[in-house]
Formats: C-alpha cells, structure tokens, sequence
C-alpha cells in the first residue's frame, strides 16, 4: 500500500510537469527558476527527458535554452549529470557561476607539494603573496599552480586556509580551476606514531598535568621560528591547537640530523642561506607545520592541559606578553617586578611561565644555589655547529656546574637520549631573568581557584619537582 502511495505521486507530479510552462526567463540549466543550478534541477531534467523520449517528441527552443546544458541539442541523462556534478562542485566549495564552469578547466589532481616558488627570494615576500606559485609533482612532472586567496574571516581579514593546509613533500588531492587551486586535502600516509616517555592528560586542569603535558614535545619536536603559528604569520595557526605530539613534529625530527638549522649555516646571519634552512624569509611561514617556537610551545602546552578537543581558539601571541596575557585571563597573577631566584632566597615554582624580552619558557623549579631548570623551544647549537634545538629541559644558572645544568642534563639523557646524541644541554644566563621592558614578567597560576595541585608541586624544589612530573616518586 506504501509503495503505491508513492507511485501515485509520482505520476501526478509528472502529470502537472508535463503541463507546465518552462519559464521564459530562467538561466541556462535553472529548470525550476530558482536562481539556483542544483540537484532539483536534474532531477527535473531527468524526468523531462524521459517523458519526452516516451513521447516521441522533440523539446522546443525553450526548453533547449535551459536543459540542453552540454550544448548537444538533445535533453537526456547527459545534461543532468552535468547540474549533478555542478551541485558537487558547488557543495565542495566551488565559487564559479554555472555558464563560468561549463567552460572552465576543472582538475582533481593527486600531487605532492615542493613549496613556494623561488623561496627566499625577494620577489616571495609576503606583500606579494597574491602572486605566488605553487610548486607541485603531478605525474613525476613539476607543475606551477597559483591558489585562490578570496576567502576572509569575519573580520574581512584573508584566511589564507589552503596555504595553512600545505605541507612541503606531503601528499594531496587538489580541485584546480583554470590553473588556480580553489581547494586542497591531505592525503598523506604512513605518518609516525610517537609515544613521549611521560605523557599529560587532555583537559586535567591541574599543575602536574599541566607540566606532564609540557614535557611531551621535549626531545623530538625541533625549533622552526613561527611555528605553532599560522602560514601569514599573525596568529595561532592548528599546530597550537591540537591534541597530542603531532605526527608531523615526529616527522621533520625523523628527517632532520645534526645539520639542521632553523635560519642560517653556522648561525652566519650576516650571509642568509634561504635554500639551506626553513627562516620565513619572506615574512611567511612555509614550514609552521613542522616545528615549534617558544611561544608555540608554551601556547601548545596550555590549550593541551585546558582542553581535550581540538581546533578552539589558540592561546599564541607574542612571547614577551604572554605571562601577562594569562594573568588576563584570569588563571593566576603576574608580576613585572618578580624577585630573581637566589641561593637560600625567593625561588621561581614549578609551574611559572616567564616572558623576557623574545622568549617565553615554563619552570620546573629552582635548586638550593638558585638555580633553575626550565623547559622551552630554544634554537641551540647542534655538535655540528648548526643552530637547530627545540623543545628541551635546560638550566639557567651562573655554570655548567650549578645544579640546575646538572639536573637537566640528567633528565635529558635519562628520557630523551636521541636528543643528546645531536644537542648539547643548554645553559642560559642568569640575565634570562631579566626583564627590560614593561610586559615582561612572571605568571603563576592560581592553584586555589584555577589550576589545582593536589601534589604540591608549587613548593616544591627542582629535584622534586622533576621526581613527581617523571612518576619516580
């Protein structure tokens, strides 16, 4: 009985079809006069041709102009496949008009992306970002593609969301129209998996977790300036925002050696080797994908101990305002004027994020001689004498013979020892306290009505601070 409800319905619907003026202003394919080219319109088609090829009859001029859409002077199954492939096109992101696709170079191309054409050179700085191409291998050839950039936020600020997804010898399914690509999809397999030695849980909001999870990245996530940052280089870009070590931080580690270097051969900033290192030259960040900064680390850290989900809003921004920025949020306070950490004096606790001028770092505790290890993205020296580094434990004291150095090079070589076959343990100056300008200062959190600590880690020295995060106690 349900079936032939249907049935019925159907014929009366083609019954009123077939009677029905096609209207004499509609565009070429918009059957229904919608103002739309879509789904409704081929099925219109479809049922079109099948009562007209029942009958016997040819369509008049009219309904040719607007259902004969592959021009062949017929209406069949054709012309709606067409309107269906358009809907597809459209639904996918497609912006062309319908007569403006219907002659249009439409191309899936499976390619893997070479980077920006002539990176590093002055023609590829980002003021002229609407002029670059696009290098991809497609079919072991070398092919030259621009990207559409008209897609903006709701600012009216251009997202640059294709620039964003492409990563340099990745794998991907591209949509190009008339040589522009106007979408792209990763297709990369075989990505690593990585197991850090101690791991954080997702969303735990407190002081344990919080530096468990900064311990994650630690010694196999390298320095890349901007990274954690998005492609233009004015904000948090995905890396900041997702769950967990990723893939491809594991990846570029895997790929790099001892002569990695983040800017230049040698750390010779006075000669730039644009086509030997991943420096934004241009003031755009080809590889922000592949690495972190110390502000995308810090930033990376926090959104992984507050949430469990990915893609919310980034906690990036500049390093030097960054513990001030926090205390802004409310999580805890800040301090300008914090005291420096002394033998037998005020101490920095676990947990305390500190800007300096350029960098920010996290601290693990200070020692009785006062002084201190710290986690951070830092560009150190490699035993090849390239400035690499990354993510890693180090110490900011007066010595290698201070306490702190000691600790981290423990830790460092107990937990992380393919770090320490390519870097060395990083000392840093005590002026790594010092603070020059007004938004430099130290954030601590609010362990009372924030970030809980059970443990009390917060009081806890150096040594023990490092004993709780690693479970040895």
């Amino acid at each position: 009985m349900k079936h032939k409800s249907i049935f019925a319905a159907l014929t009366a619907f083609l019954t009123i079809l077939q009677f029905a003026a096609v209207p004499a202003a509609a565009a070429l394919g918009d059957t229904d006069d919608s103002g739309a080219v879509n789904a409704s319109d081929a099925a219109q088609v479809l049922i079109f041709a099948a009562e007209s090829g029942a009958q016997g009859t040819a369509p008049d001029e009219t309904v040719l102009a607007l259902y004969d859409v592959n021009g062949d002077g017929l209406v069949n199954a054709s012309d709606a496949q067409v309107i269906l492939a358009y809907a597809a096109y459209t639904g996918a992101g497609g912006r062309l008009t319908f007569d403006s696709y219907l002659t249009a170079d439409i191309q899936t191309v499976d390619a893997v992306f070479l980077g920006v054409k002539d990176w590093g050179k002055s023609q590829t700085t980002f003021a002229n970002a609407d002029s670059f191409q696009y290098r991809f291998l497609v079919d072991d050839t070398e092919q030259l593609y621009t990207i559409d950039n008209s897609e903006t936020d709701e600012a009216g600020e251009r997202t640059y969301a294709i620039q964003n997804l492409l990563k340099v010898q990745y794998h991907f399914t591209l949509t190009v129209e008339n040589g522009q690509i106007v979408s792209a999809q990763e297709t990369e397999t075989g990505l690593p998996t990585y197991t850090p030695p101690i791991s954080g849980t997702p969303g735990v909001m407190t002081l344990r977790n919080f530096l468990q999870t900064a311990m994650e990245p630690v010694g196999t996530t390298l320095y890349m300036f901007g990274g954690g940052w998005n492609w233009q280089d004015d904000g948090g870009g995905w890396a900041s925002r997702k769950i967990g070590v990723q893939p491809d931080w594991v990846r570029f580690w895997q790929e790099q050696d001892q002569n990695y270097t983040y800017r230049d051969n040698y750390g010779n900033t006075s000669n730039p080797t644009p086509t030997k290192s991943f420096y934004p030259y241009g003031g755009f960040n080809q590889y922000h994908y592949a690495g972190l900064d110390c502000s995308g680390y810090v930033s990376w850290a926090v959104y992984n101990t507050l949430h469990d989900i990915d893609d919310l809003p980034s906690y990036g921004g500049k390093s030097t305002q960054m513990a001030r920025r926090y205390a802004g949020y409310g999580w805890g306070d800040w301090l300008h004027d914090y005291p420096k950490p002394t033998s037998g004096g005020e101490a920095l606790c676990p947990g305390d994020i500190i800007s300096k001028k350029g960098h920010v770092y996290i601290v693990i505790g200070t020692c009785p001689d006062g002084s201190v290890v710290i986690a951070h993205s830092t560009p150190s020296y490699s035993y090849a004498g390239q400035p690499g580094g990354g993510v890693q434990i180090g110490a900011v004291g007066a010595s290698a013979s201070c306490q702190a150095y000691q600790l981290a090079k423990t830790y460092m070589e107990r937990y992380y020892p393919g770090w320490c076959e390519r870097y060395k343990i990083t000392l840093q100056p005590t002026s790594y306290f010092d603070r020059p300008t007004a938004d430099c200062g130290r954030f601590r959190w609010d362990t009372q009505n924030f970030l809980t600590d059970p443990e009390g880690l917060q009081s806890m020295n150096a040594a023990d601070a490092l004993a709780c995060i690693f479970g040895e106690t």
